[in-house]
């Protein structure tokens, strides 16, 4: 999905994974690849998403402990962007994670 010209979206991806909290910790890595922790304060080991610059999926990584994860990824994204995750269920029960990244606005 890509709606530059309404909301400032650049891309959206949905992604296999265990649900995640409101309030994901993101950072952006030297290479400019967008690094998405979730379920930071769930009790579920916490996975790290890689995203490229043009939103392909270049890892999903289960890391634990999450002390050492906050570390990692309390830095907020530069660039202006921002990023959003949630679940979305379907009729079948299955669920999946999106991550949506807006341009600053």
């Amino acid at each position: 999905m890509r709606i530059q010209a309404d909301g400032g979206v650049t891309w959206a991806k949905r992604l296999g994974g265990p649900h995640v909290p409101a309030y994901p910790k993101v950072r952006r890595d030297a290479s400019g690849d967008l690094v998405v922790l979730s379920a930071l304060d769930s009790a579920a080991a916490p996975m790290v998403y890689r995203l490229s610059p043009t939103g392909d999926v270049r890892a999903a990584i289960k890391l634990k402990p999450i002390a050492k994860l906050r570390e990692l990824v309390d830095v907020a994204p530069s660039a202006g962007d921002w990023a959003v995750v949630g679940h979305t269920e379907d009729a079948a029960g299955h669920e999946d994670v999106v991550v949506v990244r807006y341009a600053s606005l």
